[in-house]
């Protein structure tokens, strides 16, 4: 009976640590508190890159905040994936969203496998959930 509680737990452990959305998986692969770049900083890490500047977006501080007010009770798992640290999200021109990834779904550990499954392939990637 002992040996069996053990592998269960040992089972449980694996399971929180290696999923993709548990903050045990964000501190294992070293995010931390996100830090702030000034724009000359992000310019200067696209041109190291290869990056075009056209190309470049950056999130407005508010929208954390935002996603936090959202009712939870309605939203809970929108809640939980706009949280995530790792996102691709796809929006028509009239803003509605057709497509988005997050680490959560993304398999592999430690190394996540964005493109394992070729739903990167085409425009506009398919949805993996």
């Amino acid at each position: 009976m002992a040996k069996l509680l053990s592998r269960l737990l040992l089972a449980l452990f694996l399971v929180l640590t290696t999923t993709s959305c548990s903050f045990i998986f964000i501190k294992m692969m070293g995010i931390n508190k996100v830090k702030l770049l000034e724009e000359k900083q992000i310019i200067r890490t696209a041109k190291h890159y290869k990056i075009p500047t056209i190309d470049l977006y950056t999130l407005d501080t508010a929208y954390l905040s935002m996603v936090l007010n959202w009712d939870s009770t309605k939203y809970k798992r929108e809640i939980h994936d706009r949280y995530q640290p790792l996102q691709a999200l796809y929006y028509k021109t009239n803003g509605e969203l057709v497509s988005f990834h997050v680490n959560c779904y993304a398999p592999g550990f430690p190394n996540l496998q964005w493109g394992e499954d070729t739903i990167f392939n085409t425009f506009m990637p398919a949805q993996r959930v």
